[in-house]
């Protein structure tokens, strides 16, 4: 399909189209659902169909609301005309309010709604199809094909016409020849096989389930558990490494364009540091844990239901997203893994005969000095590209002072032993609370989707954002009662 900016699989188109109708992330069914369109089935008129978020806006319609969420096409039927349509997108083209965006998103579904009404729309979205010129007669007498001679376009509408007739055997070979000439006419370098592998594979359930063995060899032997920690790794690192090149060939980018590659390349960053310190005999688990369920997050912050949306044109440079986006997503990481390594200090330091606590305390210094390390010189190479492009090194903007809040917590934390101001509990704590900083920084600000960076907007997702803070909380409160406790 030539859609959305790209050439892409139909699945990925059905994926995207029923996320911008019905807002639903994931839908088994997309992809019937969208064939049985594109064929001329039709939907009936008072089935629940479109997403509408924000009921004012159809109050601003002068249409009546529901307390559903999903509305009719004879609800909706007055904002279906064009003139309608282009009224809607005039009035809120400009408004950066939550109503406002909730009225953009909701001509972009009417739009998609009409395009798949419209029978020349789909046909021109089909890969190589407008290079086909069959006249309107020959595309209503065409009844019959050649594997020879037939066009693409074709072959797409005699395909249309066999599903309207029922003949479903020689629709689905017609469909698998349309497929076979698209995929002949992409050669080798065929995108299509790849997304369909990168759709195809269970990636972050394969990562789960290494975790989760991670976490059962502590009841191993020393010896086993150490070679079982070696093992699980390595593989975890080979799965999510093998994912991130499947994103950098289909996407041309470095592994980082968007928020979702954050969670992916952070991940690849713990299981790197789990490798190194699995041979060295360090605290490898918990960097084994962080790699593989952080990925997880990137499929729930996917925007639009592409995992591949077009670049913003400010994002268009290969140069500023290997350095400046893979240090600062570097800093990220190691933040994280000081933070976790902190709540690992002092669950162990409250227990019963606590043991070695230097390796603990060790790693957690180190990740500290790394994570500001790597904060700055993130921000400071931000600060150069926003120069070049916007034409001022710092605007006070949301994402550049969560960069900030990072730099300045991880520069207090490492400051409060040496200052006096905390020993190692009290340093370990101020770690962990960095978590909560972090989670504000890297998800909270692009919540409010405002300023330059909103491209890389969160919105829709609060829950998620909520919920790990609450959890981290939740943790911090019980880390203190068993030091009160002890």
């Amino acid at each position: 399909m030539l859609a959305e900016g790209r050439i892409l699989p139909l699945e990925s188109w059905a994926r995207v189209v029923v996320f911008r109708l019905t807002g639903k992330d994931s839908d088994p069914g997309a992809t019937r659902w969208l064939l049985s369109r594109l064929a001329g089935f039709e939907v009936a008129a008072t089935a629940p169909s479109i997403l509408v978020n924000d009921a004012n806006v159809l109050v601003a319609e002068g249409l009546a609301f529901t307390d559903r969420r999903l509305y009719s096409v004879a609800e909706l039927k007055p904002l279906l005309t064009p003139t309608a349509l282009v009224a809607l997108e005039h009035r809120y083209a400009n408004d950066t309010t939550p109503l406002g965006k909730e009225g953009l998103r909701l001509a972009r579904a009417l739009r998609t709604w009409t395009a798949l009404n419209d029978p020349a729309q789909p046909l021109l979205r089909l890969f190589h199809l407008r290079s086909d010129a069959l006249t309107p007669a020959q595309l209503a007498n065409l009844s019959t094909r050649t594997d020879d001679d037939t066009t693409n376009l074709g072959l797409f509408v005699y395909w249309q016409n066999q599903s309207q007739q029922g003949n479903w055997a020689e629709a689905a070979q017609t469909l698998e020849l349309l497929a076979q000439r698209s995929s002949a006419e992409l050669g080798v370098a065929n995108p299509i096989q790849l997304e369909l592998l990168h759709n195809a594979v269970p990636w972050s359930l394969l990562l789960a389930l290494l975790a989760f063995s991670g976490v059962g060899s502590r009841w191993l032997s020393p010896s086993r558990r150490l070679f079982a920690l070696k093992s699980l790794s390595v593989a975890a690192l080979a799965v999510l490494s093998v994912w991130l090149v499947l994103r950098m060939l289909l996407t041309g980018r470095p592994p980082v364009t968007n928020l979702p590659g954050t969670f992916l390349f952070v991940g690849w960053l713990s299981l790197v540091l789990a490798v190194v310190l699995a041979f060295r005999n360090g605290p490898a688990l918990l960097a084994l844990v962080a790699g593989a369920v952080v990925p997880f997050f990137s499929g729930l912050f996917e925007g639009a239901g592409d995992p591949f949306p077009p670049l913003q044109a400010v994002l268009n440079t290969n140069f500023w997203l290997s350095i400046h986006v893979t240090m600062i997503s570097g800093g990220y990481a190691a933040v994280l893994l000081s933070a976790l390594l902190g709540h690992a200090y002092l669950w162990t330091s409250t227990k019963k005969g606590p043991g070695n606590l230097l390796p603990l305390w060790k790693a957690l210094k180190a990740s500290l000095v790394w994570g500001l390390a790597l904060t700055f010189v993130g921000t400071l190479l931000g600060g150069f590209w926003a120069d070049q492009s916007w034409g001022r090194f710092w605007g006070w903007d949301p994402k550049e002072n969560g960069a900030l809040l990072i730099i300045l917590w991880t520069a207090l934390v490492l400051h409060l032993r040496p200052a006096r101001w905390a020993q190692e509990w009290g340093t370990a704590f101020a770690a962990s609370a960095g978590l909560p900083v972090l989670l504000f920084s890297w998800l909270g600000v692009n919540l409010l989707g405002q300023g330059f960076h909103s491209y890389g907007s969160a919105n829709g997702r609060a829950t998620v954002f909520f919920a790990l803070l609450a959890l981290d909380f939740a943790i911090l409160a019980l880390l203190i009662v068993r030091r009160v406790l002890r």
